[in-house]
């Protein structure tokens, strides 16, 4: 810890909060607060790294001290940064809670600390319970999500998010009905519903043209567990966000052959890397085919699933070609469709064996059966049904290619077994299939744990 904070906050025991970070010229700026409980005796200090990677023998984080303080007295409490790079490439910093309100102040962009000691502290939002500041700017306006009321009380929070917007950073910071946030005003955003309590401290990401809003809140399922979420964020026809409704819960339905199924396959890594607002229904089983299955698809739709996941193809090879093969895959896409399912075809995860160059040999039966031409069929038959498609085959086959017969030897069931799965092999994949979804069905997003890994 370092020394200065006790002479800030003499109360102070290292619990430090609300951190804010952002990568600048080269390295990674932490800003975070030190303060106590119901006191303004309060500073915002900064900490850089040039990495986060804790294994980068580069890792290490440099106090650079107090960004900006508060005392006793003071008309502001330094807590809840927010640090936002303009898209002129200015540095300024939101921050405030309670008191007369929320500041913003602008930043050194070599530095990363306030521009000088008399750089003015801007008023942007007041109210009598307000703190957590966060700007995002979008299509030249400055966006100002802020929160009010009582935070950290579990259940009982009543914390909810307000939004403003401004043409200049500075402000003043409107709401739809063109009052200023800094005379105690703001339109609601994001509120408790059911159980999800006293959302707070807002963040917008984006990322190829899709923006997610992460906030914080108190689960009402969990005794009310502080948990993380994640959440499309779209804007209206004024430029406004808005959240779509809360996800409901789903169910998605698994069906296929061994390397799905709950023995030695992907399902029930995919399963846990899903949120409890999906329930995962795995009726895949070893040695199947779509004709052994259809029963058990039968089953498994009387449970009204709203995705099923279907993959086939290993035991299919051994039986007939690609062209009956894939009959017998759109078969499957009608009747789970008529049952009112959204399916999702995936073509075989591929086996892993390797040639002399290191690379994966696909197994070839029968002269000329081999997974990646059923992998083609099962693309084509997604296509002619307008359903989404994962290509797991070649997926699977450019994942073992770049990292090698030797790592790819721990995903095996059995030292011999190059088909079935360790747990660590199951969980991999179920990795690869997880990021393929956040595009192939994109409403399943909402439910699933991000982020991936990169490796998974």
């Amino acid at each position: 810890m370092p020394a200065w904070v006790k002479e800030v906050v003499p109360d102070q025991r290292g619990h430090y909060w609300a951190p804010d970070v952002i990568h600048h010229n080269g390295r990674y700026c932490l800003y975070y607060s030190v303060s106590s409980f119901g006191k303004n005796s309060s500073a915002i200090a900064l900490a850089t790294n040039q990495t986060l990677d804790p294994d980068d023998p580069k890792f290490k984080w440099t106090d650079e001290g107090i960004v900006v303080r508060s005392r006793r007295g003071d008309d502001f409490n330094a807590i809840d940064p927010a640090v936002i790079r303009t898209s002129s490439g200015e540095l300024w910093m939101s921050f405030g809670s309670f008191w007369n309100g929320l500041k913003l102040m602008q930043l050194d962009r070599e530095t990363g600390k306030r521009l000088s000691p008399v750089t003015p502290l801007h008023s942007i939002a007041h109210y009598q319970a307000i703190e957590a500041p966060y700007i995002f700017e979008r299509d030249g306006w400055f966006h100002l999500f802020v929160n009010w009321d009582a935070c950290c009380k579990g259940v009982n929070s009543t914390y909810n998010i307000r939004v403003g917007r401004s043409r200049a950073i500075e402000g003043p910071y409107l709401d739809k009905d063109g009052v200023d946030l800094a005379k105690g005003d703001g339109s609601l955003l994001l509120e408790t519903d059911g159980p999800f309590i006293g959302p707070g401290h807002a963040n917008v990401f984006e990322e190829n043209g899709a923006y997610w809003f992460h906030c914080h809140f108190y689960d009402g399922t969990r005794r009310g567990s502080p948990t993380l979420a994640i959440r499309p964020l779209q804007w209206d026809d004024q430029g406004w966000p808005e959240l779509r409704a809360a996800a409901q819960p789903v169910v998605i339905g698994l069906i296929g052959d061994s390397t799905v199924a709950d023995t030695y396959g992907w399902g029930p890594a995919l399963a846990k890397r899903c949120k409890p607002t999906a329930t995962v229904l795995n009726y895949a089983k070893n040695g199947a085919t779509p004709d052994s299955l259809s029963r058990r698809l039968d089953a498994l739709l009387e449970h009204k699933p709203d995705h099923v996941l279907v993959q086939f193809g290993h035991n299919d090879m051994k039986k007939y070609d690609a062209k009956a093969y894939g009959a017998k895959l759109a078969s499957y896409v009608k009747r789970i469709r008529k049952a009112g399912g959204r399916p999702v075809v995936l073509s075989s995860v591929t086996r892993r064996h390797f040639d002399d160059s290191g690379k994966i040999a696909p197994r070839v039966v029968e002269g000329d059966r081999a997974l990646p031409g059923f992998a083609g069929e099962a693309k084509a038959v997604a296509r002619r049904e307008n359903v989404p498609f994962i290509d797991l085959n070649a997926i699977s086959i450019r994942h073992h290619n770049e990292i090698g017969p030797d790592a790819s030897a721990a995903y095996n069931f059995k030292e011999t077994d190059r088909t079935h799965f360790s747990p660590e092999g199951a969980a991999a994949i179920a990795g690869l299939i997880i990021a393929e979804l956040k595009t192939a069905a994109p409403e399943l997003a909402v439910h699933l744990k991000w982020p991936v890994s990169k490796k998974p």
